[in-house]
Formats: structure tokens, C-alpha cells, sequence
């Protein structure tokens, strides 16, 4: 039976992405606006592959707490099932380091604008202070 509200997830089999640098699973939490819902799940299978990850969740081994940027595509299928989609205010940082330059080099203004337009995040230009 689907989970109707994200604390039922605790009932139900999971599949757990797997820290390997700290050596332990990630903890999972749910957010929507100010609400964030810390959820204790049991995990019946650990992985450490993104790729797995979606493999296991897709043959129905469990729920999975993923992002959507990559599996799009599984989603509008209906190979994958978003539980909750008014808990998904989770989002994360993702920074372009590269050298201070007054002038960037094209290869790397080219690589942001590919990132940018892939994640459909809006365009935020950074430039270095003046000297």
C-alpha cells in the first residue's frame, strides 16, 4: 500500500544511498516550506551507486529518496512514482569553481551554460572584484 503522508515511509522497505566517506547511511528528511519531517527508515538494501540506486527502486526492491535531476525521464515513463510532490522543497548547492580571471575562457563559460540549462536553474553571474 503507497504511503500517504511522508512519515508512513517509516513502514515500508527502503533502499538507502550509502555515505562511504562517513560510513553510514544518509539520514532522510522530508521539507515543505518550514516543515521538515526527520524519517527513521529501514533500509533493506544499501547501495552506494546512484545508478543502482534507481536500478533497485525501478524493479520494485523499495522506496528510494532521490533527486530528480537525472531520472526525469523514469518519472514521466511512470517507471518511477513520486510519492510526495508537495515535499519536495529539498534543493542543493552546486558551485563552479574556476580561476579569477577578468577574462573567463569560453570553454568554461560554455561548460556553466550547459550545467545552467540542464538543471534549469536561473543564470547567476558571478564576476571576480576589480582590482
Amino acid at each position: 500500500m503507497e504511503p500517504k503522508h511522508p512519515k508512513e515511509v517509516e513502514q515500508h522497505e527502503c533502499i538507502d544511498f550509502y555515505d562511504a566517506a562517513h560510513g553510514r547511511p544518509y539520514e532522510w528528511e522530508v521539507k515543505q516550506k518550514k516543515e521538515v519531517i526527520p524519517l527513521r527508515v529501514k533500509a533493506r538494501l544499501l547501495v552506494s551507486d546512484s545508478g543502482t540506486l534507481l536500478g533497485a527502486c525501478e524493479a520494485g526492491a523499495g522506496i528510494a529518496q532521490i533527486l530528480e535531476i537525472g531520472c526525469e525521464h523514469l518519472l514521466k515513463s511512470g517507471r518511477l512514482v513520486e510519492l510526495f510532490p508537495g515535499w519536495s522543497d529539498e534543493r542543493f548547492p552546486l558551485h563552479a569553481i574556476y580561476p579569477s580571471r577578468l577574462h573567463r575562457a569560453a570553454k568554461v563559460r560554455a561548460f556553466i551554460d550547459f550545467v545552467v540549462d540542464i538543471l534549469g536553474a536561473p543564470r547567476i553571474d558571478v564576476r571576480p572584484p576589480q582590482s
